[in-house]
């Protein structure tokens, strides 16, 4: 999976922090590979 590819990178370079912008539709997802809801943004339509 890429997600855990790219965690799993991230952990290997000591990276202390990854964001990312996700839809509405799969919050639990990310929620699920530990990322943490900071604040919603608009989207423009």
């Amino acid at each position: 999976m890429i997600l855990t590819t790219i965690i799993a990178e991230a952990r290997r370079r000591n990276l202390r922090r990854l964001t990312l912008e996700a839809t509405r539709m799969r919050p639990v997802f990310y929620l699920r590979h530990g990322f943490v809801a900071v604040r919603e943004k608009a989207a423009a339509v």
